[in-house]
């Protein structure tokens, strides 16, 4: 079999198991590093549904009809070890990308249902930087008869002792890097805790509060066009609807709960605010992916000269610094351009002027460590590629602008 020829070429030690009425074939895997992993092929497991793979909205569109095409699939588990989520679910993406070998189209987390394309997959597995949170859960995208987008949800945070959440007549920005961030924000918040499905406070974006209702709470009181989209998808569990807060007055009323505001109203100049303990996690994340972003750039800038004026690649850098005296010594995250990349650092410029940072002149070149690094962003015509999501990346590496 191709699956045995490709798991050996990944430097595992493959024993075949005896066949049974449930599983035509089944394998034990070793790994020197990896640990030990199952893989069998089921005889009767549903296939994904195709509103599941179309729902997904981290595939690039060629990734997706390529995913559609799927004929089969197999099953692989490992078991735990002593390691975070995050890193064990990094491993077990390893054992995903040996087991796709050269004819897998995808890996499906079955916990999450997050869809790993072959591509996504090998950027991951390029570098040995930690899992994003965004990792964890998948996020669906649900469309009315018209194709307006009338609702996206998560699924994969209830697994990890959390719960998943649900947004009503998100805009279309949602859909972005800015929309992203909403997300990885709450399921920060929730996997540290910090929140509830009834939480009557929760912050998003920057000066505007939200507040979770449990979805058995809103659906009672949804619109009939909101009930009717839900019914359509298998959907319940431990859930909570993101919607605008209401006063203390409002409590014990039947008040209807509305969509929240900051998922409705546009998005280019919200603020997403994330909880101390992710600054840390994203910030070496963004440090341990810098030779891939180097490499990426190069790429870019070896490209023939039309390909590169039309990606219009910009690059920035996110510095860590501390505020003046006297307005704290906090830490303050700026934004530079970054005019060149090195192995240890970069060289940036800044474009802005920091309240909080009167030492720094608006216009001037900066020396940074990479270890000063906070984070990145690469500005494409195509969209933003960031540490944690390499998909514009991906697009453009489809249309062969990086291998022209």
């Amino acid at each position: 079999m191709q699956i045995v020829a490709d798991l050996r070429a990944s430097g595992i030690t493959v024993l075949q198991r005896p066949s049974s009425s449930r599983f035509p074939w089944s394998m034990s895997l070793d790994h020197p590093a990896w640990g030990t992993a199952e893989i069998v092929f089921p005889k009767d497991f549903p296939l994904p549904a195709h509103s599941l793979l179309e729902q997904s909205i981290g595939l690039t569109p060629s990734e997706l009809q390529h995913v559609l095409t799927r004929r089969s699939l197999v099953v692989l588990t490992m078991p735990a070890e002593n390691e975070t989520t995050l890193g064990a679910t990094k491993r077990w993406l390893r054992w995903g990308r040996a087991a796709a070998g050269t004819t897998g189209l995808c890996v499906i987390d079955h916990r999450s249902e997050h869809i790993w394309s072959i591509p996504a997959l090998e950027a991951e597995l390029a570098h040995d930087a930690p899992l994003d949170v965004s990792a964890l859960y998948s996020v669906r995208a649900v469309y009315d008869n018209e194709g307006m987008l009338r609702w996206m949800h998560t699924h994969g945070l209830e697994e990890l002792g959390g719960f998943d959440l649900d947004i009503f007549e998100p805009n279309t920005e949602m859909l972005g890097t800015i929309g992203h961030d909403v997300l990885r924000s709450f399921a920060f918040q929730v996997l540290d805790g910090r929140c509830t499905p009834n939480s009557r406070r929760i912050d998003l974006i920057t000066g505007a509060p939200a507040q979770l209702v449990p979805w058995q709470t809103f659906i009672r009181q949804a619109p009939e066009e909101l009930i009717s989209l839900w019914s359509r998808v298998e959907h319940g569990g431990r859930r909570a609807v993101l919607v605008e807060r209401q006063g203390v007055s409002h409590r014990y009323s039947r008040r209807r709960f509305r969509p929240y505001h900051g998922t409705i109203e546009t998005l280019s100049n919200a603020l997403v605010e994330f909880p101390p303990t992710a600054t840390d996690v994203m910030a070496e994340r963004a440090r341990a992916t810098w030779p891939w972003l180097q490499h990426t750039l190069e790429r870019y800038a070896s490209a023939p000269e039309h390909i590169s004026k039309e990606i219009d690649a910009q690059c920035f850098v996110k510095i860590g610094m501390r505020t003046d005296a006297r307005f704290g010594f906090n830490t303050e995250h700026i934004w530079f351009r970054a005019s060149r990349l090195s192995s240890d650092g970069v060289e940036a410029i800044l474009e802005s002027k920091p309240r909080g940072l009167k030492r720094l002149e608006r216009g001037h070149t900066y020396q940074f460590e990479r270890t000063e690094i906070t984070g990145w962003l690469v500005r494409t015509r195509l969209g933003a590629i960031l540490p944690h999501d390499d998909r514009v990346a991906r697009m453009l590496a489809e249309y062969g602008a990086t291998t022209l």
